[in-house]
């Protein structure tokens, strides 16, 4: 027998509650021995129940950490997710300091502060940094469903009915000038006239590119589309060779690197987000990092991949910083994502979390693919969404 029921998906949502009700006694409690001037036997009950509230709050900070960490989040709940655990922090802050005070007067067993109007100000402060944090709390859950059952086998379902989706698409026979492209030496490309040109190019802009999603796969691309859809930095696009494959009805670009340095950018920019590839470097002998909030080949964040490790971090003034890594064995295609919103970044491997980190946020910017060395890259899909 365990102690979490079978329906909630972690033990933070036994806790929480803990904390609400102390922090509202706790100054509830002072208030009146303010107005009522009644301080026999109760100061030390007041300061016990603010340190209790302390040790709540902490109890649920941590519970609450480990829980983000361990659901499935939507991608227009990050942004909520990561404001909920900001506030969280600026209560357990206010809490602590107010408990770790209660704490010295009782071990002092002093009355002279507890039951003043100065000293309900750390509690009322302490409640009025819980009533958004449980505002954002209530929002993950009844707006974005994030831990809910239901919700979890919605999302489960709604994957696999994508990834049929998408089999099928990429089963279907290709327009005879895309068939054409499977195989191109030293940058060649496969003539097209400019009317199905202009026309494919017209779709993709209609289909996958607005203020809200960036989307961009194989199996709907041709080579010259691939070119143009993308910012290429890179010095000298010609020392780079492109071959379209099909593989187990699925399409990709394999690209040939001869150590290379260079940047696959979408040219719009944007600020909090969720980045998704899905390549194979399995031929590839160097660094590949998905890349966001890129501003210039010295600031940028980004997610990097090599066979034994996932590394969340950023370039700053030419300076590489780590917010955090994770050791892990990455073989064959693999599905990579990359989110940052509000101070939190994310690093995910197969739509496993791996890595978390925190910092200040960088200005609104570009995002794509960072690469640095020899072989081969196998890119399926790069799609980016701004999350509101």
């Amino acid at each position: 027998m365990t102690f979490i029921p079978d329906w909630a998906p972690n033990i933070h949502p036994l806790l929480i509650h803990f904390p609400i009700v102390l922090l509202l006694i706790a100054p509830a409690f002072e208030l009146g021995l303010i107005l009522l001037k009644k301080r026999d036997g109760l100061v030390q009950m007041v300061n016990l129940l603010h340190l209790a509230a302390a040790v709540s709050v902490g109890l649920v900070y941590i519970s609450g950490r480990i829980a983000a960490d361990s659901v499935n989040i939507p991608t227009q709940a990050y942004t909520t997710i990561s404001n909920h655990a900001n506030l969280a922090f600026y209560t357990l802050i206010i809490a602590l300091a107010n408990g770790s005070f209660r704490g010295w007067l009782l071990i002092r067993k002093s009355e002279n502060f507890t039951g003043t109007w100065f000293g309900l100000i750390p509690g009322l402060l302490a409640l009025a940094m819980l009533i958004p944090t449980a505002e954002k709390g209530a929002k993950m859950v009844f707006l974005h469903g994030v831990g809910v059952s239901a919700m979890e086998a919605e999302h489960h379902h709604s994957e696999a009915s994508a990834t049929d989706h998408h089999h099928n698409v990429a089963s279907e026979p290709e327009h005879h000038h895309d068939m054409e492209m499977e195989d191109h030496d030293h940058g060649h490309d496969t003539e097209m006239n400019d009317h199905e040109h202009e026309h494919e190019a017209n779709t993709l802009d209609h289909n996958h590119v607005d203020s809200e999603s960036l989307f961009w796969t194989a199996s709907t691309s041709t080579l010259e589309n691939f070119k143009h859809r993308f910012e290429w930095l890179i010095t000298n696009m010609d020392d780079l060779e492109f071959t379209r494959v099909e593989n187990e009805n699925r399409a990709s670009f394999l690209i040939l690197i001869e150590n290379q340095e260079g940047f696959i950018l979408f040219p719009e920019s944007v600020d909090n987000l969720e980045l998704k590839a899905q390549l194979n470097i399995d031929q590839f002998d160097g660094v590949v990092r998905l890349v966001h909030h890129f501003s210039s080949r010295d600031r940028y964040d980004f997610l990097e991949i090599n066979s034994t490790q996932l590394e969340l971090g950023r370039i700053a003034d030419g300076k590489k910083q780590i917010f955090d890594s994770a050791n892990t064995s990455i073989s064959g295609a693999v599905s990579l994502k990359a989110v940052g919103t509000e101070g939190h970044f994310r690093g995910y491997a197969n739509e496993e979390l791996l890595t978390h980190g925190h910092g200040p946020d960088f200005p609104a910017g570009q995002l794509g693919i960072y690469f640095k060395g020899k072989g081969k890259i196998s890119l399926n899909e790069l799609s980016g969404v701004e999350i509101k």
